[in-house]
């Protein structure tokens, strides 16, 4: 991985964690619907070993891969926050597959696994991206960030209500940039290119940054506020044409609430502002938004229009609502922002390329052999197979390497779900398709820590069974069936 300085530098990133014992605020808990009948899940039950893996036997401790994040650390002890992944850790090495792994695979076309998106309208602002672009959105599509070999900045602000720095952007977050940095590097098999850069300075605006109102919650108007006085400077001073997507920061010790998260209107480009690296104990609306998973967590929605997989949010925010409604239930980084992107929603934004999926025939019974999404490695990573023009079922290897490297045994495996584009509700669309006697937790990190199915274990869905045949340190070898 290289790090790219602009003057004096490196970068800053942020993703979500879930809160222990605290209501988040920034997930909105919506009515769900009953699930298909149709899609009953019966499974088979195959005991596993516990083992740990990278020297963590918790998900939310601090190791050795987390230095420089001490203080975010003692924060979430404080405040009840699992802080989760703060780097990427390349634990497992590509290999080849088991000999006589390669058995007999009944693949379609890959066009036929590339369902499309719905079409929100035209005056939609909710997230949409959950599949293939429609004809009308394959610019916006063009506009994606991250993505491999993009370029972002991480511009520094100042105003009469923000701490005092004897810093640079570049020195106060410098965790941030390698932990963004990196991470986007590893989605992608093929290259290392992605760079993230500096403003030498934070600039000092000479006014107050708390009046520009701006939050996760803030209304367009004030954001757009806020871009015309404050983003139009910096890209005089700047030229942010430079840079496929900026991120706004101000001086560590800010108050908070002084500037928290939120996206900016700014020339079809992918802009945001992140809280300052305050931490506080006092409770803020936007408090757990300085965790880096959050950050690109956030860059998700952002930059490349994807979803909170949620469900009903009744784990997720402690709110009412169908317990059996888990949508991906904490796995996927737009759930809960603990783990890695899914496979899937890395191929619709260009992380993984087509050649990386395979595209299963569902009338023929076929034998799969899939490396682990997170290790790096140009070999096919997820299996896809076409239910209808609608609804897809992936299969995806997960690992404790990548930003996964906290992951249990209990949470390694084939993770199996659903996509299905004609569930248009908010936060749904995306829900995991459970193995053997798994059952959500209300108070871990994970939903469901032992969704990934193990060897010998199988799921039926519908009219097809799954079954993990054998597991290697860094794949599976997995069969489809039908009825």
């Amino acid at each position: 991985m290289k790090y790219v300085f602009l003057l004096v530098g490196l970068s800053l990133a942020l993703t979500s964690c879930a809160a222990a014992g605290m209501e988040s605020t920034t997930a909105p808990h919506y009515e769900s619907s009953s699930s298909d009948p149709s899609s009953e899940v019966e499974t088979e039950s195959v005991a596993n070993e516990d083992s740990n893996r990278n020297g963590y036997s918790e998900f939310c401790d601090y190791g050795t891969f987390d230095a420089g994040w001490e203080e975010l650390y003692e924060w979430g002890r404080k405040t009840g926050f699992c802080i989760g992944p703060t780097a990427w850790v390349d634990a497992i090495p590509d290999g080849d597959f088991p000999s006589g792994w390669l058995g007999d695979q009944a693949s379609l076309d890959i066009e036929e696994c590339k369902i499309l998106n719905f079409d929100p309208g035209p005056n939609s602002q909710d997230p949409t991206n959950r599949a293939f672009p429609l004809a009308h959105q394959v610019d916006q599509y063009a506009n994606i960030f991250p993505k491999p070999s993009g370029r972002l900045l991480i511009a520094g602000v100042s105003g009469t209500d923000s701490a005092t720095s004897a810093g640079t952007p570049a020195t106060d977050y410098a965790p941030d940039g390698e932990f963004i940095e990196q991470w986007v590097n590893g989605m992608n098999d093929f290259g290392d290119d992605f760079e993230v850069q500096f403003s030498p300075t934070y600039f000092d605006l000479g006014e107050s940054l708390r009046d520009y109102g701006i939050s996760h919650s803030s209304s367009r108007e004030k954001r757009q506020v806020f871009a015309d006085r404050v983003l139009a400077r910096l890209d005089r001073e700047l030229n942010f044409d430079q840079w496929d997507g900026v991120i706004v920061v101000t001086t560590p010790g800010t108050p908070r609430g002084v500037l928290e998260q939120a996206a900016l209107p700014w020339k079809n480009k992918t802009v945001m502002t992140i809280p300052p690296k305050t931490y506080t104990t006092k409770f803020v609306p936007d408090f757990p938004m300085i965790m880096p998973t959050w950050v690109i967590h956030e860059l998700g929605h952002v930059g490349s229009g994807l979803d909170d997989p949620n469900g009903s949010n009744y784990f997720q925010n402690r709110k009412d609502g169908d317990p059996t409604d888990l949508g991906m239930a904490g796995w996927g980084l737009q759930s809960t922002s603990l783990t890695d992107r899914l496979g899937w929603n890395k191929w619709i934004t260009g992380f993984l390329r087509d050649e990386q999926v395979i595209c299963a025939d569902p009338g023929k019974p076929g034998t799969f052999a899939i490396k682990a999404s997170s290790v790096i490695s140009q070999g096919e990573k997820i299996v896809a197979l076409p239910i209808s023009d609608s609804r897809v079922i992936v299969l995806e290897s997960i690992r404790a390497t990548g930003i996964n490297y906290k992951l249990q045994s209990e949470s390694e495996g084939l993770l199996v779900y659903e996509i299905n584009t004609q569930d248009q509700r908010r936060e749904h669309g995306a829900r995991l398709i459970l193995g053997p006697g798994r059952e959500p937790e209300r108070d871990i990190p994970l939903i469901v820590p032992d969704a990934p199915l193990k060897a010998g274990e199988s799921v039926t869905f519908g009219d097809f069974t799954i079954t993990v045949l054998e597991a290697a340190d860094h794949a599976d070898l997995v069969a489809i069936s039908s009825k």
